[in-house]
């Protein structure tokens, strides 16, 4: 359980846990949201913390940077994407000549 959980870790953040070459596949999947629940908490952590010293805005701005820096911008990857597949104004039928 541990392992996998580690692997579902080391698969959505930058952080370094666990052994490089050990990715269970299929057996880590189920612990995303787990890994989820622990970089929320995390986040909130860091949130209540730094809400003492700082602005809200400013605070607002950490959270966002800590969580595009720990995820590797994963999020605010797909985000674009969508994005970018939301406002495209044709729709290519035709596949695309070399």
């Amino acid at each position: 359980m541990i392992r996998n959980l580690t692997a579902a870790l080391r698969f959505l953040t930058i952080l370094p846990l666990g052994k490089p070459a050990d990715f269970p596949g299929h057996r880590m999947v189920p612990y995303f949201p787990l890994a989820g629940l622990i970089l929320g908490l995390l986040l909130a952590l860091i949130d209540a913390m730094l809400q003492h010293i700082f602005p809200l805005n400013i605070v607002s701005l950490i959270d966002v940077v800590f969580l595009a820096v720990v995820t590797g911008a994963l999020h605010l990857d797909g985000l674009a994407d969508t994005a970018d597949g939301l406002s495209a104004t044709e729709v290519l039928w035709m596949p695309l000549r070399s």
